[in-house]
């Protein structure tokens, strides 16, 4: 019987392991110690969820594939879909602009979407182990925030259909969608998720190739910043945010990479240092940079959101690059 971990192979011992139900145990108790999600579990073929997983003979069975996830990795999931609704539901309002009054569908949809975007939010709130009262937004909290949003959702519901779509109406669902999209990317951006940021299982030689693909893409992302801090100099919103989210992916990706060194090599990035300046102290600093967006960012402060970018943070990851080459020399022998 062979037991993967993400589709990874695992050095995995049997001691008093029987079936497909004690091997589930084991991994399970391995992934809560790492803060790690059991999503669901792969037996010969055949998907389950951990909860519906039947008690095999490990006899009888080639081979259990355990898909684990970080709750890091759920919370962004779940923001970056909070985020792509916004935009369908923007572009969809648009059209009813244009084709007329809103049908009881319609209405009905735009109250179901509302409310699942407050639920996103407080479901990732709870994981990120806070309150939406102690969350700060706009001039408020979250938690008044969505008092109020609670209030336009009760008040479209008690109207009759041809009061919900009148321009007044249209108006304010608009606001409210623009408004949660930049709570999902606040939220996105925000220290707490950061620090939530843990230890995948991913193995040395895929570690290491991940590293090779930062090193590759680090030219294209400076660039992207560039090109983000132009886009929202001239008034294209739409376009910066785009180019910010591809540019908070890769950052994501690549505090992760550098989370995974310590553990898995034993590389302090304080030891990779250029002209005396460290990876470490780079890293600290793209973190205050990080900070720093996330205030402009609710303040709608786009002048020194657009200088962050092309002047403060591109230089930093103009010169990861060099960074990356020389920790890949120090990874050679992992090769």
């Amino acid at each position: 019987m062979e037991l993967l971990i993400n589709d990874h192979t695992v050095d995995f011992t049997l001691d008093r392991e029987k079936d497909t139900t004690d091997i589930i145990t084991s991994v399970n108790e391995w992934a809560q110690e790492r803060k790690l999600v059991f999503a669901s579990v792969i037996i010969d073929g055949t998907e389950y969820i951990p909860s519906e997983i039947p008690t095999i003979s490990l006899d009888e069975v080639k081979e259990i594939n355990c898909i684990v996830q970080s709750i890091a990795d759920i919370v962004v999931d779940s923001l970056k879909e909070g985020i792509a609704y916004c935009t369908r539901a923007d572009d969809a309002l648009g059209s009813l602009e244009e084709d007329g009054p809103l049908t009881e569908v319609d209405v009905h949809d735009l109250v179901d979407g509302l409310s699942w975007m407050q639920e996103i939010v407080l479901s990732v709130i709870s994981m990120l182990q806070l309150s939406p009262s102690e969350i700060r937004f706009r001039d408020g909290t979250v938690q008044e925030h969505f008092e109020k949003l609670s209030e336009l959702i009760i008040e479209i519901q008690s109207v009759p259909v041809e009061e919900a779509s009148d321009q007044t109406f249209l108006q304010r669902y608009t606001k409210a969608i623009h408004d949660m999209e930049e709570l999902f990317k606040i939220i996105l951006m925000s220290e707490q998720l950061k620090d939530l940021i843990v230890q995948s299982i991913d193995s040395p030689d895929n570690l290491l190739k991940g590293i090779m693909e930062l090193k590759d893409e680090m030219p294209d992302i400076a660039e992207k910043l560039e090109k983000a801090s132009i886009a929202y100099q001239s008034g294209n919103d739409e376009g910066g945010a785009e180019l910010l989210q591809d540019i908070m992916d890769f950052i994501y990706f690549y505090m992760r990479t550098c989370y995974q060194l310590t553990p898995v090599f034993g590389i302090d990035l304080k030891t990779i240092t250029i002209d005396g300046e460290s990876m470490d102290d780079i890293n600290a600093y793209v973190n205050e940079l990080l900070n720093e967006i996330v205030d402009v960012m609710e303040n709608n402060d786009i002048i020194s959101l657009s200088d962050i970018l092309e002047y403060e943070l591109k230089p930093q990851f103009e010169k990861l690059t060099r960074y990356l080459e020389k920790l890949l020399t120090e990874l050679q022998s992992f090769s």
